[in-house]
């Protein structure tokens, strides 16, 4: 049975062959209606598919759907051929495209693997020049500790155990980004203590007074 419904002043007609319920149990209304938006706009079932599923997808907390892997409940996986298919969709742009702006923009980018919709697409390339950025605006330090200075900072101790906890803190001057890992237990949370002592140290060393510290989401 034909169907068409009005949505946003839209209609949607999925064709005679389409069922009553082609959607998966774990779709939310606002997936359905990206499957529904893309079958109005040229869309192929297959793109519909994928892009219902990077809705879902992004409400579970994702930037992107990885299309050869299941990495949602229930999402099936996409061959290399889709994938090709998918590529050559008018609605679906590449990275180059987005960065060169030379196209009218499209809803949906393939990057690889990895499908975007493209306002997430276009929020990890502004968050990846941002950290490129303050990468490259590292210098050396102004101050460098002193072994006497980050042994204070370390509260007098020089353990070997804390051997790499004192490498951090002593990289942490001069530059505008840092990354911390490890896992529970290792010390994380003391580090970024003793990297703000540092920090403050050398600043006060420069400008004669402490500096005001904002910390966002703390452990």
């Amino acid at each position: 049975v034909g169907m068409g419904t009005l949505i946003a002043g839209e209609r949607f007609n999925f064709g005679e062959s389409t069922p009553l319920n082609p959607f998966p149990d774990v779709w939310r209304q606002l997936d359905r209606a990206v499957w529904r938006w893309v079958q109005a706009h040229g869309g192929d079932a297959l793109l519909a598919e994928v892009a219902g599923w990077a809705s879902y997808a992004e409400g579970q907390g994702h930037s992107a759907l990885e299309l050869p892997q299941r990495v949602e409940a229930g999402a099936p996986g996409w061959s290399a051929e889709q994938i090709l298919r998918l590529a050559e969709s008018e609605l679906v742009a590449t990275h180059d495209d987005v960065v060169a702006g030379h196209l009218p923009p499209r809803p949906f980018v393939l990057d690889g693997d990895d499908f975007y919709l493209l306002r997430n697409y276009r929020g990890e390339l502004a968050v990846a020049r941002a950290l490129a950025h303050r990468r490259a605006a590292a210098g050396a330090p102004s101050l460098p500790l002193s072994d006497a200075e980050l042994r204070a900072v370390f509260s007098g101790s020089w353990s070997d155990a804390e051997a790499r906890q004192r490498d951090a803190v002593n990289q942490v001057l001069g530059r505008r980004l840092m990354v911390l890992t490890g896992g529970p237990g290792t010390g994380k949370t003391t580090t970024v203590l003793r990297m703000l002592l540092a920090l403050s140290q050398e600043y006060e060393g420069k400008n004669q007074r402490l500096p005001r510290e904002r910390i966002a989401a703390p452990t």
